[in-house]
């Protein structure tokens, strides 16, 4: 009898915004397996107004990290972009 190692994950999705014009949506996931690997995902996309310019700014970032405990241990990334609205 095959036995298949138990994977355990959850998620959650969100989407937020008032009515100042701050909007935000992102997703955020984990999970981890019987052999004690882990990984986290996280993304946000999020829009405002800058408080001393008052352009409208668009943040993305995401992160991602694995904790894998075979041949590559640990991995990491971060990644983060802001985009400008026009004057």
């Amino acid at each position: 009898m095959a036995c298949t190692p138990q994977v355990q994950w959850e998620e959650c999705w969100w989407k937020a915004s008032n009515r100042y014009g701050l909007r935000e949506l992102g997703a955020f996931k984990k999970g981890t397996a019987e052999s004690g690997a882990a990984w986290v995902e996280e993304w946000k996309e999020v829009l405002y107004t800058h408080p001393t310019n008052l352009r409208l700014v668009i943040e993305r970032t995401a992160h991602k990290w694995v904790l894998a405990l075979v041949a590559l241990p640990f991995w990491h990334w971060h990644w983060r972009r802001y985009s400008w609205g026009r004057a």
